[in-house]
């Protein structure tokens, strides 16, 4: 759909937007208001509550975390009487317990901060598709409004749409189970940037025709669901994963060892693709669609959605690091690295302050931890406050000592988090002007 197609939709919209912090809450409102006329803006999950018992709504925006009631128990409320309304996640949280709890509550997009519009972009496209087809449910003359023929054809690939694999999917027998494999090509929008769209039109035609010409021997129903998505889809009495692994690896191999041709290029192009499997008959699509982002998140080629699997891994993920944390904070393993920053002579300007935790190993040997390995879970704990006091300090003990500019990083939410900005404001209070503080 073309960006004016989906306006055309979004304008009669009722939206409901839940977010505690005001600067954000205030700037993605503003852009929020390109698409809706109409939308009702909620400071916390418990008067977000309060308004979607009142109101009828089309589609919610929500944050994860949020006072008096989170975004996650904010969706189980909403879902006890509402399966199908469309929800969009908008969350700072990137870790898997996050993404699993949203998935089992038939999310449809989980979007990170801060808020890439392409992102947003490819997420609406989707949900207006099935705003389109819930809408003409129940009223049929609305698609007399909408391009009866696009919403059951991919116009640009001839396959069938999203809307049609929709239909498919209301159709599903309770004695049946749905198989969704959903397939993404890695990084496409660099093609359109390099050769321009329509180019870019012709590499997705020659894929829908590659992916056509595998699935002719099989039992796949194939469509094109978004600008660079596509689904196979088939119905089966029972299933057996592992089968659908070698199927899966199959595909990611066709892929990578049939480059497209294109008579106006003189190099074939290698295209590799991400995917998202899921065997779900409730919001299975959506499911797919998050596994396909963890895979990414994780570093690899597909991922079956799983959600007890994946949440008892994730639960001994977060154990592990929780202990591990709190022994590296009582034991003062936890320490500040500094990483200098230069200008364009190769001069130093300032110095990063960047936060590490030391694990000692049973060699007696010590491991440097990053943060993206173990900071996800420590948010779910006080242990992020201390882990982000000490960087306060010791940045602060370092500028003091050393006479130098070092700049701290801190989030929205950090700044937002009464403790935390007390702790920094003493910190400038109670400091002479000799040091040189940048905060980022």
């Amino acid at each position: 759909m073309t960006q004016q197609e989906i306006l055309s939709v979004t304008k009669d919209v009722k939206l409901l937007y839940v977010e505690d912090d005001m600067l954000l809450r205030e700037s993605s409102t503003e852009l929020f208001k390109t698409f809706f006329t109409n939308i009702d803006v909620a400071v916390d999950g418990l008067e977000a509550l309060e308004l979607y018992n009142k109101n009828t709504y089309e589609l919610i925006i929500t944050d994860v975390l949020m006072p008096k009631l989170n975004g996650i128990e904010f969706i189980k409320q909403v879902r006890k009487n509402n399966l199908t309304i469309p929800i969009i996640v908008f969350s700072a949280l990137n870790d898997a317990t996050s993404i699993t709890s949203c998935i089992s509550l038939n999310v449809d997009a989980y979007l990170l901060k801060p808020l890439v519009l392409n992102n947003f972009l490819d997420a609406l496209e989707k949900i207006t598709l099935k705003i389109i087809h819930n809408n003409s449910r129940k009223s049929p003359l609305l698609l007399l409004n909408t391009m009866q023929e696009t919403l059951s054809i991919d116009t640009l690939t001839n396959l069938k749409s999203h809307n049609a694999l929709l239909e498919s999917m209301e159709k599903l027998s309770p004695q049946k189970t749905p198989v969704l494999i959903l397939i993404n090509i890695d990084d496409f929008h660099v093609y359109n940037e390099i050769y321009g769209l329509k180019t870019g039109d012709l590499i997705l035609t020659k894929f829908a025709a590659l992916l056509t010409h595998y699935t002719q021997d099989t039992h796949y129903e194939l469509y094109r669901v978004s600008g660079d998505e596509f689904v196979l889809y088939e119905v089966v009495d029972m299933i057996d994963p592992e089968l659908y692994i070698i199927d899966i690896e199959k595909i990611i191999s066709y892929v990578e060892t049939h480059p497209i041709h294109l008579p106006e290029l003189l190099e074939p192009i290698h295209l590799s693709v991400t995917i998202g499997v899921s065997f779900d008959a409730q919001n299975s699509y959506g499911k797919a669609d998050m596994a396909l982002q963890e895979a990414r998140r994780r570093g690899r080629q597909y991922l079956g959605y799983n959600i007890e699997a994946d949440r008892r891994e994730e639960l001994k993920k977060s154990l592990y690091w929780k202990e591990e944390v709190n022994r590296a904070l009582q034991e003062n393993r936890v320490h500040t690295y500094y990483q200098s920053i230069v200008d364009k002579d190769r001069e130093v300007i300032k110095y990063e302050a960047l936060a590490r935790l030391h694990q000692l190993q049973e060699d007696g040997s010590t491991e440097i931890i990053t943060p993206h390995q173990c900071l996800d879970y420590s948010k779910v704990s006080r242990q992020y406050i201390a882990l982000t006091k000490i960087v306060i300090q010791e940045s602060f003990n370092t500028m003091i000592k050393e006479n130098v500019h070092v700049s701290i990083n801190l989030s929205f939410h950090d700044i937002a988090n009464k403790e935390i900005s007390n702790f920094l404001h003493e910190y400038i209070k109670n400091t002479t002007s000799n040091p040189k503080q940048t905060l980022t």
